[in-house]
């Protein structure tokens, strides 16, 4: 049940690419977010754009 209300945010947010089809996509998503600072910090500036937007 989880996975499905962190779906519906992620949807919600716009954040897609942080979906994971499968456990194999979602270790991928979880390695590049540990290791690519500059994508994590993409990802954090668009989890919050959506966050602002979405609490008005």
């Amino acid at each position: 049940m989880e996975g499905r209300h962190a779906y519906a945010f992620l949807k919600m947010l716009g954040v897609t690419d942080t979906i994971a089809q499968n456990e194999a996509e979602y270790t991928d998503i979880a390695v590049k977010l540990g290791l690519d600072p500059t994508w994590l910090r993409q990802i954090a500036e668009r989890i919050k754009a959506g966050h602002d937007y979405l609490s008005l």
